[in-house]
């Protein structure tokens, strides 16, 4: 974001003027009470307005409690002290809507105390990038939120815990846990609502669960009720086969022939296919013959490599801390072998990480840099045999192609399902990548499908439309960039008999405590 778009959600327009006053009549101002809070993250990205404030009114006439919006990412920037300065006397629109329907207050974190013996404590113990991933404080483990946060602010693909930025990164991450403890302690908090629950967005939801006090991540097509249990949201797949178990034979089949029209469709080379944050296609049809692999009758392998920066460890542990200390870890093994080894980007990849596989593979000459821009299916044409990744959609693409897939971690969304291997430890994975010669496996393609359906167009969850079809074809694809009307869509969509259903369903859910709200 520019300088001039953080600030300009602070000037209403048109749809927005409107949806205030409508959205003001639709619901009933609650009683609350001053001793108890109901703590919700300042969202400005509009997909998560609709969720939040049904679920807000649901919490705050559940508990009787005020509001507090707060902004997970304070810093002693100009920017930063400005933005909240404006927080307070001239409220953006969701501040705006959500003052006038319940009591509110504005958090601004600060630290007025800091215990600096127990920060250098803290400090002392980082000697190294694994001290730093399995770092707990208040033994609530951070570290992992930290690791993300400092790869994301600083743009680099791994942590130099003696790099200059480091302690002073610490220092604020640290001041940013010691505010957020001291509130919760201070405060009597009976619920918290995040969009994120990774970065420094994480924080008050890891302190939040550490005390069994219910935290939700909500959007519009999902909602998840985050626990001891499982503290991290989007990580249904965990269940996919025996969810999908629970349709009829009818349906199970109906889905499948969805999910292979759609997979042939994203490999028509068309953009987005159920992938809305996708730019461009890593499947686009060529007519060209070359073979771009070698003829050599040896084993080829495609390392498919992540974006550096965008939080590696978002669902869950791996086997590498980082995107990069697995790419190196392959290096090394590159060789240790007799394959010939090839990696790629994404074509949409973000500035910075291709100079980083130029400087990576600069140490392991046995990898060869695909351009990002070539083709998967002139890839899989030209004789690839394996595929390495730690998560991404390559694992059901290319088992689709009846290409075996290497996962690297158990953290996947197809962890559920046999098509891919997915070894459990650094020790199995180096083992089972040193003997691809061994290896057999039999791809089943209706777990593929199964998998797709689930993870890409079960979208019954988005509860808040009539019509959850005309909502998507409207607005997918663009959801984390929606402009305002989305607001007059929704008063369009408007009927008494859905929006009463809708309060019942948030009842229903908050009061099961599952993971998910599933309809």
């Amino acid at each position: 974001m520019t300088f001039f778009q953080n600030f300009k959600i602070f000037f209403l327009d048109k749809n927005e003027k409107i949806f205030y006053n409508f959205i003001s009549k639709i619901f009933q101002k609650q009683k609350f009470n001053n001793n108890s809070i109901v703590l919700v993250e300042n969202v400005n990205n509009r997909i998560h307005h609709i969720p939040y404030i049904y679920l807000i009114h649901n919490l705050v006439k559940k508990y009787s409690s005020k509001v507090c919006l707060y902004s997970p990412n304070q810093s002693v920037e100009i920017k930063r002290i400005i933005y909240n300065f404006l927080l307070i006397i001239k409220k953006p629109f969701f501040t705006k809507i959500i003052s006038n329907l319940f009591k509110s207050e504005i958090v601004i974190n600060h630290v007025n105390y800091v215990d600096y013996k127990k920060k250098n404590l803290i400090l002392k113990k980082i000697k190294n990038k694994n001290d730093f991933y399995n770092l707990k404080i208040f033994n609530i483990h951070f570290g992992d939120l930290l690791y993300d946060h400092y790869l994301k602010k600083f743009r680099v693909p791994t942590v130099n815990v003696q790099n200059k930025h480091f302690k002073k990164y610490m220092e604020n991450s640290l001041e940013n846990i010691f505010f957020w403890y001291s509130y919760f302690k201070k405060n009597k908090i009976k619920s918290l609502i995040v969009s994120h629950a990774v970065y420094w967005n994480g924080i008050p939801a890891r302190i939040a669960i550490s005390k069994n006090i219910p935290v939700y991540a909500l959007d519009i097509n999902n909602a998840f009720y985050l626990s001891k249990k499982i503290n991290i949201p989007y990580k249904k797949f965990i269940n996919y086969k025996k969810n999908f178990q629970k349709y009829s034979n009818k349906d199970k089949i109906k889905f499948r022939k969805l999910s292979d029209r759609r997979l042939k469709l994203r490999m028509s080379g068309r953009i987005g296919v159920d992938m809305s944050y996708s730019t461009k296609s890593a499947w686009r049809k060529t007519n060209s013959k070359k073979n771009i692999l070698t003829n050599k009758k040896k084993i080829k392998i495609l390392i498919s490599a992540h974006c550096f920066f965008d939080s590696p460890n978002g669902m869950g542990k791996n086997l590498f801390v980082d995107f990069y200390e697995w790419i190196k870890f392959l290096g090394k093994i590159s060789h240790e072998t007799d394959y010939i080894w090839y990696i790629k980007t994404h074509p949409d990849f973000l500035p910075g990480n291709k100079e980083i596989i130029k400087e990576l593979t600069s140490y392991f000459k046995n990898i060869k840099i695909l351009p990002s821009h070539t083709s998967h299916h002139n890839i899989i044409d030209s004789g690839i045999n394996f595929v390495l990744t730690v998560y991404g959609t390559v694992a059901l693409e290319y088992a689709y192609n009846n290409i075996p897939v290497i996962n690297a971690s158990i953290n996947n969304p197809h962890i559920n399902y046999n098509y891919n291997i997915h070894p459990k430890t650094i020790k199995d994975y180096k083992k089972i990548i040193k003997n691809l010669t061994n290896i057999k496996i039999k791809i089943n393609k209706n777990e593929i499908l199964e998998n797709y359906y689930l993870h890409n167009l079960k979208k019954e969850n988005n509860i808040y439309f009539n019509n959850t079809s005309a909502f998507n074809e409207k607005f997918s694809g663009i959801f984390h960039s929606l402009e305002s009307d989305l607001y007059q869509y929704c008063m369009t969509d408007f009927t008494d008999k859905n929006h009463n259903k809708i309060i019942k369903m948030i009842n229903n859910f908050v009061n099961s405590k599952k993971y998910s709200l599933e309809i």
